[in-house]
């Protein structure tokens, strides 16, 4: 077996993906193996302290709900991350505002359109909340989430293009008579 294919296998087996080597007794001898699940353990921990430090809202979020390491893992099976703290940090906030979960779906939006402003990039800078998102935030921001913080409504936050100024909060009433009124000075 050539170096390029060991390499693949052995990476096909760590994503525990299938491949022509399922069968092969080396590769099938390393996932049960101890050092199998201790780089197991360790993909886990790098790529969460590599996210967590730019993802802090979501990973907390995630953590309070005991799925971070499960969420994690399961992104590095599925897709390609990038190495650079950045790119990985957008495709997760990516992946979590897709998600099911109202309130992750939120947060991450809210954080990637907070770290989008940071690096510069084009991203939806509003993000719609099924509950009011400022009992919500600030238990993140304390890291003491729990599922009290959430009150039933319908808002808006509005990352505001300039760190400094920071970000609005509006019910969903307020901030469509506030696009209406924008609509119509123009």
């Amino acid at each position: 077996m050539k170096l390029e294919e060991f390499q693949q296998n052995v990476l096909n087996a760590l994503k525990e993906r299938s491949g022509p080597s399922d069968e092969h007794p080396y590769f099938t001898d390393l996932r049960g193996s101890y050092v199998y699940k201790l780089t197991h353990e360790t993909v886990v921990y790098w790529r969460t302290s590599q996210i967590s430090r730019l993802c802090v809202l979501t990973t907390r979020y995630l953590n309070s709900v005991n799925r971070l390491g499960e969420v994690i893992m399961e992104l590095y099976k599925k897709y390609a991350l990038s190495n650079f703290a950045d790119e990985v940090s957008f495709s997760f906030l990516d992946k979590m505002a897709e998600s099911e979960d109202h309130i992750l779906a939120s947060v991450a939006a809210f954080e990637r359109a907070n770290l989008a402003r940071r690096f510069g990039r084009e991203v939806p800078m509003v993000t719609k909340w099924k509950c009011e998102p400022t009992a919500i935030l600030h238990a993140l921001m304390k890291n003491n989430y729990s599922i009290e913080a959430q009150k039933p409504g319908s808002f808006i936050t509005h990352v505001l293009p300039e760190v400094s100024q920071g970000f609005e909060i509006h019910s969903s009433e307020e901030w469509s008579k506030k696009q209406d009124e924008t609509y119509y000075q123009y």
